[in-house]
């Protein structure tokens, strides 16, 4: 069996996120690891780059850029209290996110990365890429994607 010491969580907030933050800390818990909870604050791009930019992507001023930052680490720290039996530690990056999590995962070591993915079709993967597939194919260790199950059909 693997032991693990270190388990990366990257958090975009999602309902899958906080499924996988579940199971993330569940294993810490069974091995007695450690949970980096971390968030990545994507870096500011100049307006009109590119329409497919969220919009707190855009040039914003340093004190809306600052108080976004203050949100997250608040967010980050509601989650963490939120799983009381697992040593989780918070933490914020800025940066492109795929690469961020990469040199976290490898800054840290962690033995395992745990991330919700939204189950996108393989189309729009194909289409617009996917941080978690970009991450499952660099990643300098085992990498579990999570997402909600499907709702059971009711039979009928």
């Amino acid at each position: 069996m693997i032991h693990l010491k270190t388990i990366l969580h990257p958090t975009d907030f999602s309902a899958d996120s906080r499924y996988a933050l579940e199971l993330a800390c569940a294993l810490a818990r069974d091995q007695a690891a450690r949970v980096i909870l971390l968030h990545v604050v994507p870096r500011p791009a100049p307006i009109g780059r590119d329409p497919k930019v969220p919009a707190f992507k855009e040039a914003h001023t340093a004190e809306d850029l600052q108080a976004y930052r203050q949100e997250m680490l608040g967010r980050l720290e509601g989650l963490r209290v939120e799983a009381p039996h697992a040593d989780v530690q918070p933490l914020l990056r800025e940066g492109d996110v795929a690469d961020t999590i990469l040199r976290t995962a490898e800054e840290t070591p962690c033995d395992l990365i745990v991330m919700g993915s939204h189950g996108k079709s393989r189309m729009y993967q194909l289409m617009m890429g996917s941080v978690a597939a970009e991450v499952m194919q660099n990643a300098p260790c085992p990498v579990v994607t999570v997402r909600i199950p499907a709702p059971a059909r009711a039979e009928g």
